[in-house]
This record gives structure tokens, C-alpha cells and sequence, in this order.
């Protein structure tokens, strides 16, 4: 399969634009996302908009209107999210040219690169507030963070891995963080619920005014809350202690649910290797991974992994 942006020029993507009813000007920016593609475009009254251009066959249209639908959601209850843009029929999601598009207004302000004084019980509230409403919401477009999406994330590294002997060791090692992930949700009766699905720094944006805000919910799932925060906070800490006591006065949290924090490291590193094999077709992805997929990079992963299974911490 061959990258499927490469038709996305400059001109396919201001006609798109202008298609929607909007009067582009000629300026447009990209901007960092490399499973989509997303653009900052001028307009002809100096005001920019950011068009988001969805990866064919990431997700099919119910499960983009399922995140769409909770941003609207979210956005109802005054909690800080960028929701898209409707038309006058309501409509926020549009079929052109091949792709699923969909229109954000730019707002004013930068991606969180240190965290100041008074941001961690800032960052609280904010989940907080957003977990207790996503714990009233139903999705059924979405997957869920369990055994059946984790089998899905395997299936793609085998395809990657050439020795019979390294795939051997790899597997041994999944199925033990999966095993001990299972164990222990069902131990401290671990419940799933609607989260943002990959909450890290860079997908939170302090506007200008200060206030932090929770953007792109492209791999918005199902799964533990501890999910959406741990990449956030170090563990253990005076900032978590922080973090908590605002996070608890909007949605409960016990602490014995930090059980699954190593499983959950380690479960995104290999879901960080299958997302790369699915994109190995996309140009730029050999380009930004040399090593990947070489024998040296499978033993430093399953290393990395032991390490995190055995109580180690590598992030």
C-alpha cells in the first residue's frame, strides 16, 4: 500500500477548504502530526482555521463521529477542548477528495514543553473534570485497551521480526506484561471508561490566557484512567500528590489502580512498534526510523520491556 497523503498538495488542500464554504488566502502551515495530516490555513479575513485531513483506513466514519461527538460533549460542560467546526446543517465532518476532513478553529497559544508553578493542580481539575464526564459516555465505535486490541498490536510486530529465535523471546515477554495487566485490573477491580487514549505533554496546549487545555482525540478509547495521566506525571512525587487532590474532587481515583503503571509503559512501547509497522509504507516513517525492525532494535525493546516487567522504570 502506498502512502496515501501523497496527493495531498497544496492545492488539493486550499480547494478542499474552500469547498467547505471557507475563502482560503494562500497561507497554509503544516503542522506536526504524523499519523494525520494537519494544517494551519489562512483565511481572506486574516483569521486561520486548522484543517485536519483523517489517514485513510485509520478509522471509519461512525468512529470519527464518536469523537467528534465527545468533543462536543466535553465542550457543553465548558471543559477545555478545541471542538470541531459545524456547518449550518450541524455537520462536522466531511468526505472530500478521498479523505475524511474536519475543520478546528486555531486557538491562540503553545504546546506545554515545562510545567510551571500551579500547573499540576491545574492539570487535575482538568482531567478530573474531564473523566467525570467521560465516565457517562458510551462508546461504541471505539476500541476498548484489552487483550483483543493488544493481540492486534502483535500480530503487526510479527510481520516485522525475521528471526524465529527473537520473536520467540518477544512473544514470551508480551505475554507476560499482557498476563500481568489482565491479573491485576481484575485484582483491584480496575474499571474502563472513556479516556483521551494518548495524554502526554504534547497533546496539551496552554492558550494564552494560561489556561491548559486537552487536544487531539484521535485514539480516544476505552480503558483505565490511569491511562491518560501517567505519561504526565512523575510518579511517587510532591506534583502527583498535587495532581490528585484536584483530580479527586471531580472523579475518584484509588491509589491501589497505580498497580498497572509499569504494564501500561510497557504496553505502549509495543504499541508504539506496531503503529510503525502500519505506517512502514508512509514515506516518511523509514526516513524518521532507520534502525527500526533491525535485530539490535528488537533486543533493545525486549530488554526495555523486561525491565519495566520486573519493577525497572526506562521512561
Amino acid at each position: 500500500m502506498s502512502d496515501p497523503f501523497l496527493s495531498l498538495g497544496p492545492e488539493l488542500i486550499l480547494n478542499t477548504i474552500d469547498s467547505l464554504g471557507f475563502s482560503t488566502d494562500g497561507r497554509f502551515m503544516s503542522l506536526n502530526s504524523l499519523e494525520n495530516r494537519v494544517f494551519a490555513v489562512g483565511l481572506e479575513d486574516s483569521s486561520r482555521v486548522v484543517a485536519k485531513f483523517y489517514r485513510p483506513g485509520r478509522w471509519g466514519e461512525e468512529a470519527i463521529r464518536e469523537e467528534h461527538r465527545i468533543l462536543l460533549r466535553l465542550e457543553e460542560e465548558e471543559i477545555p477542548v478545541l471542538s470541531p467546526w459545524r456547518d449550518e446543517d450541524g455537520n462536522s465532518l466531511f468526505f472530500k477528495n478521498g479523505f475524511w476532513i474536519a475543520i478546528w478553529p486555531l486557538m491562540p497559544g503553545r504546546i506545554v514543553e515545562e510545567w510551571q508553578t500551579g500547573d499540576w493542580e491545574q492539570l487535575g481539575r482538568l482531567l478530573g473534570r474531564f473523566h467525570s464526564v467521560a465516565q457517562q459516555l458510551e462508546l461504541t465505535e471505539r476500541p476498548a485497551f484489552d487483550s483483543d486490541l493488544f493481540q492486534s498490536f502483535l500480530s503487526k510486530i510479527e510481520e516485522k521480526i525475521e528471526s524465529n529465535i527473537t520473536y520467540t523471546k518477544y512473544k514470551a515477554i508480551y505475554d507476560e506484561i499482557v498476563g500481568s495487566y489482565q491479573e491485576k485490573c481484575r485484582i483491584y477491580g480496575i474499571p474502563f471508561q472513556a479516556i483521551h487514549g494518548d495524554c502526554h505533554k504534547g497533546n496539551v496546549l496552554r492558550s494564552n490566557s494560561g489556561t491548559l487545555a486537552l487536544i487531539d482525540f484521535d485514539d480516544c478509547l476505552k480503558g483505565p484512567a490511569l491511562q491518560d495521566f501517567w505519561m504526565l506525571l512523575p510518579e511517587e512525587t510532591e506534583e502527583f500528590s498535587l495532581f490528585l487532590d484536584s483530580y479527586s474532587n471531580f472523579a475518584s481515583f484509588d491509589f491501589s489502580w497505580k498497580a498497572i503503571r509499569s504494564e501500561l509503559q510497557a504496553l505502549r512501547i509495543i504499541q508504539y512498534s506496531s503503529w510503525i509497522v502500519r505506517r512502514w509504507e508512509d514515506e516518511s516513517f523509514p526516513k524518521l526510523f532507520p534502525d527500526f525492525g533491525t535485530a539490535i532494535y528488537w533486543e533493545r525493546e525486549i530488554t526495555h520491556l523486561t525491565t519495566l516487567l520486573t519493577g525497572g522504570d526506562i521512561i
